[in-house]
């Protein structure tokens, strides 16, 4: 299965995750990264509990920082910075 969907997303085997569910799947990402202290985490008003409570851990455990944003400012913020990026490619 994992060869399958690598080739359907042109992405190596070894980075194909196979997960029960999306909760399993933000914990297992979430626990990778090598979080430093002082890390920023921008977390949307409308996360669900699971990812706040996923965030929480890290906060005690790394003692990154969580800013709570409205979902509207995030989906300006990247619209913006995605728009950027695709004028400065014409």
């Amino acid at each position: 299965m994992r060869q399958f969907v690598a080739k359907e997303v042109n992405a190596p085997v070894d980075n194909i995750f196979l997960v029960e569910n999306a909760s399993d799947g933000f914990n297992g990402f979430a626990r990778s990264i090598d979080w430093k202290e002082g890390d920023v985490v921008a977390l949307p008003n409308t996360s669900y509990a699971m990812v706040k409570r996923t965030l929480d851990w890290l906060v005690n455990r790394y003692k990154i920082k969580l800013l709570t944003v409205s979902y509207q400012s995030l989906r300006s913020i990247l619209w913006l910075r995605t728009s950027n990026r695709m004028n400065q490619c014409y």
